[in-house]
């Protein structure tokens, strides 16, 4: 089985496009804080706790650490992603300490199943480690849709060696949020799929934020009061709380 994953792993790798990049020492650099919008990036970070190993054989922390997993014979790790519904996976990172004089190293990328955790496909590029010690090594550039409800999305990372000398320490997958497609038809007469602003109305409508002013229509030039601001801002946000 882990001879038939590294095989699709290289496999893919080839086919895959995709800025890869690796770096040679200190820690990395800060990804962007998160934001709202479709223009900010937020990140979910995993520690190498949240990984679990596809076999039952033994694994380790890192000898003096406690961020660091590594396993004592051949076995691959796993982690669950978590992000969103409809947003865009658009980076990976893999941290790691590599101090493998031979070669060995650990590989990662992201993998999209179906709701069964089933029939499997690398959606990324594999991300190798490298004997340099303590770094990471990333993959930008994606564009992976993110759709919860048919299917599931997690991290694999295979390791060289399991003698302590490829030792994981997390990952980092960071996502971007978007606006659903407009459809074909429109559903306010005074909104013609021409409208520059209809992809946004007609989102407005499908997430139950605003159902039009009367009469089939829009009213998209009709000035807003701040009593209906406050309708849309508390259903968009889903602001709640509790009254006891």
């Amino acid at each position: 089985m882990r001879s038939r994953r590294f095989l699709a792993l290289a496999v893919f790798a080839s086919a895959l496009a995709g800025p890869v990049v690796a770096r040679q020492d200190g820690p990395p650099p800060p990804v962007e804080k998160p934001e709202f919008g479709t223009a900010g990036t937020s990140s979910v970070r995993l520690t190498a706790y949240d990984f679990s190993g596809f076999e039952s054989v033994p694994y380790a922390s890192a000898s003096g650490s406690s961020i660091g997993r590594y396993p004592t014979s051949p076995m691959s790790f796993a982690a669950g992603v978590h992000v969103p519904g409809g947003t865009n996976i658009t980076r990976i990172e893999l941290d790691y300490c590599d101090n493998n004089a031979s070669g060995a190293h650990m590989l990662m990328n992201l993998w999209q199943c179906d709701n069964q955790g089933q029939n499997c496909v690398p959606v990324s590029n594999v991300l190798t480690s490298s004997s340099n010690g303590c770094a990471f090594v990333a993959q930008s550039g994606l564009a992976v849709h993110v759709d919860n409800y048919h299917d599931m999305y997690r991290l694999a990372v295979d390791f060289g060696a399991f003698d302590g000398t490829n030792v994981l320490t997390g990952a980092i997958v960071s996502y971007q949020l978007q606006v659903s497609p407009a459809p074909g038809a429109a559903s306010f007469n005074d909104v013609p799929t021409s409208d520059p602003a209809f992809q946004y109305i007609e989102a407005l409508y499908a997430s139950g934020i605003t159902a039009g002013c009367s009469g089939g229509n829009y009213c998209p030039d009709a000035p807003l009061t701040r009593r209906q601001m406050a309708v849309f801002l508390s259903k968009a946000l889903g602001l709640y709380w509790n009254l006891q």
